[in-house]
């Protein structure tokens, strides 16, 4: 009697994941991107898990997501920390983006559109630019208006309305007397 070879673990999430195909369903508007949403990938992934006999579960612990994957002899985890919030609708939001991160993490899932992080950096840039716009105390360390223009374009590439926006800050400042030296 010859035993048959035992699969492991790692086997059978490969064949998960050579069988699993998903379509991005959800949309984020802010980014104009689109995404595969956790109920899309719970349904198309969980038959595959049954015929694999493998089960998924998670942990949400306030500030600590885990899923677990196993076959019940092993297991395989993704985990990430979750930030300290009260309200419970927006943790229950972040607890869920994380589960399917977790999720396509596990499985190779590519569940959003690669924008090489470019979203986060303009959403940075932008940030930046608002704080320029608002930073009185910078604009005392200019010589004048054209100086202070001309530091922030060295530091941040700018749009003609931008450049605008800030020359009117700068001016507003100075007619609001905000200790400019200048004046």
């Amino acid at each position: 009697m010859t035993d048959a070879k035992e699969v492991t673990l790692f086997e059978k999430i490969t064949r998960v994941q050579a069988d699993i195909s998903l379509k991005k369903d959800g949309k984020n508007p802010f980014y104009k991107s689109k995404y595969i949403t956790l109920d899309n990938i719970m349904d198309k992934l969980q038959p595959l898990l049954d015929r694999e006999w493998l089960v998924v579960f998670n942990m949400n612990i306030p500030w600590w997501v885990k899923t677990i994957v196993s076959d019940m002899k092993d297991t395989l985890t993704s985990e990430f920390t979750v930030e300290w919030i009260v309200d419970p609708q927006q943790l229950w939001k972040v607890i869920t983006y994380w589960r399917r991160y977790n999720l396509t993490s596990l499985f190779n899932i590519l569940a959003d559109e690669d924008d090489d992080a470019q979203s986060f950096y303009e959403e940075k840039k932008t940030d930046r630019f608002e704080n320029a716009k608002k930073n009185t105390n910078y604009m005392k360390q200019c010589l004048d208006e054209d100086d202070f223009i001309s530091k922030v374009k060295w530091k941040y590439k700018m749009t003609k309305q931008q450049e605008t926006d800030l020359r009117l800050c700068y001016q507003n400042a100075v007619k609001s007397n905000d200790s400019l030296p200048f004046e």
